[in-house]
């Protein structure tokens, strides 16, 4: 009897940060969050008496290029948005995040409009890391910090 061979979804479905259930289950449909694009800034000074970084802040652009008529690279500079973009004390690493979401300027905008259809979801026909690579668009990111230098505030 293939009633015996059967398994409940919920019982296959592993608990997991990125998921999260979405109304009815007879249909199994999963919400998915958007990936988040991680880099991390290293003090060089972190070792050093008084090498901590006070009131630090980040500002992160992203140039993005596109070809015009006749074949003249056009450039524009977007601003990327950071979970934390300041940083009180600075000391040793900085681990910054960005959400790749219908908001971000580094997804092409196709995946931006999926996203905004999908009810801020990332969509699960992109959900693996080839697809989210071949929806990343911009060709470098420009990151800057501000900050005070404990060693220069002595």
């Amino acid at each position: 009897d293939d009633d015996n061979n059967t398994t409940d979804s919920d019982d296959v479905l592993s608990e997991n940060d990125d998921y999260e259930e979405e109304g009815d289950k007879d249909n199994n449909t999963q919400k998915i969050l958007c990936p988040i694009l991680k880099f991390q800034l290293v003090n060089q000074l972190a070792n050093r008496p008084s090498g901590e970084i006070l009131d630090a802040h980040l500002n992160v652009m992203v140039r993005k290029e596109q070809e015009s008529y006749p074949y003249q690279p056009v450039a524009r500079f977007l601003k990327v948005k950071l979970e934390e973009f300041s940083h009180p004390f600075f000391n040793r690493v900085w681990h910054c995040r960005h959400v790749l979401n219908q908001h971000s300027p580094l997804v092409s905008v196709q995946a931006r409009e999926m996203i905004s259809e999908n009810g801020g979801y990332w969509p699960s026909e992109l959900n693996d890391a080839n697809s989210i690579r071949e929806h990343l668009r911009f060709s470098s990111l420009i990151v800057t910090m501000t900050g005070i230098s404990n060693v220069s505030a002595e």
